[in-house]
């Protein structure tokens, strides 16, 4: 889609594609970001942007040479590929690029990032977790001159969000609405204490798995994977496995589990998830693949691929993606070889599979959720 910015025409795409047609690769939150910015005094000094889902702000602020900061594969891709339909060069824009460090602690990854950001633009997350965590490790590479720009629309912002931000800027003041968006404006950055990692600790059975802040489901296992580990079928002829978006590992630990020979893939979209994952399950037993698709492994390959598949993608509710990956799931399966999901009741994913599937059969269900076993 076409943007004009500062007499500057843009193009930018949503990836992947959708034909949801009301699913813009903006918002109205985006488009007051740059407002307040255009009546701001230049900046000379380091700028980041930080979770920007299509690289809309990244592109139409390219010449502020800033560096983004993206958390899953996805937005790295949208990133690029809105950057070449731009002609924007590579040096315009750096990006941090989590894979360059994927075996390095995360603390390693962040401190790429330049010792004084003077200007920090953030499309406000979904989970208050996330931006904890953004605003502990951004804190470190402040001055005090520092500004930080939240965008967000009014009605999904909560007054938890204010009162993280709070602890660590003396100054957080709100803008007025704007077709149905505000900016959350943050100044004067404090210097909390910092000595501890954002990690939640969940038990399951007899295990503490651990993830980051802003990883799905803080609190607990979620009960749809609980539910689909008590109904899985796991056979001992199972040997190479796919957990298709992995979260903290915990299907792929279950697997291990039942089935010791088995050796075990985890792919996921998310850097923090797959970093969570790989807390909770040996290295050495298992193999983790930082990827929204299957498009970097062999076909014909699984002998079981399992997932408990995302449906939602911070506010929006969309199915598409999941749908894709079923179909690059069916490449991937060996012969003889299946493919088990857990999803929420109210997705009627089973009109959707059988259009892919051969047999799809129904293991498990409750008033919540159903397990699927596909061939």
């Amino acid at each position: 889609m076409q943007y004009y910015y500062q007499d500057k025409s843009f193009i930018i795409n949503r990836v992947p594609e959708t034909q949801q047609n009301n699913l813009l690769p903006w918002n109205a939150a985006d488009e007051l970001m740059l407002q307040h910015l255009s009546k701001m005094p230049a900046t000379k000094g380091n700028t980041a942007i930080v979770h920007d889902r299509f690289g809309f702000l990244s592109c139409t602020l390219s010449s502020y040479k800033p560096l983004s900061i993206y958390l899953n594969h996805s937005q790295k891709e949208a990133l690029e590929q809105n950057m070449s339909v731009n002609n924007i060069p590579k040096q315009d824009v750096s990006i941090m690029n989590p894979t360059q460090s994927i075996d390095q602690d995360l603390e390693l990854v962040l401190m790429k990032m330049p010792k004084d950001l003077e200007l920090v633009l953030m499309k406000m997350p979904k989970s208050t977790d996330l931006f904890h965590y953004y605003l502990q490790h951004l804190s470190k590479h402040l001055t005090e001159n520092s500004v930080l720009i939240v965008g967000f629309m009014t009605k999904y912002f909560s007054q938890q969000s204010l009162e993280i931000a709070k602890k660590y800027f003396e100054e957080a003041t709100q803008t007025k609405a704007q077709k149905k968006a505000r900016l959350l404006i943050l100044k004067k950055p404090k210097n909390p204490s910092l000595d501890h990692e954002l990690i939640h600790e969940l038990p399951y059975k007899d295990k503490i798995f651990k993830q980051y802040y802003g990883v799905f489901s803080g609190k607990n296992i979620d009960y749809a994977s609980q539910f689909f580990m008590e109904n899985m079928e796991i056979k001992e002829e199972d040997r190479k496995v796919l957990d298709v978006g992995c979260g903290n590992g915990v299907l792929a630990w279950h697997i291990q589990q039942e089935n010791k020979k088995a050796q075990v893939n985890l792919l996921e979209d998310n850097y923090l998830a797959l970093e969570s994952a790989k807390m909770n399950i040996s290295e050495e037993s298992a193999h983790f693949h930082f990827n929204h698709q299957l498009n970097k492994l062999h076909t014909k390959d699984f002998d079981l691929v399992v997932s408990n598949p995302p449906f939602h993608f911070e506010h929006e509710n969309n199915i598409e993606i999941s749908l894709s990956l079923f179909m690059q799931i069916k490449k991937g399966l060996k012969k003889g070889g299946n493919f088990q999901l857990v999803a929420n009741k109210h997705l009627n994913y089973k009109i959707h599979l059988e259009k892919i599937f051969s047999s799809v059969e129904i293991l498990a269900q409750n008033n919540k959720f159903i397990v699927y076993k596909c061939e």
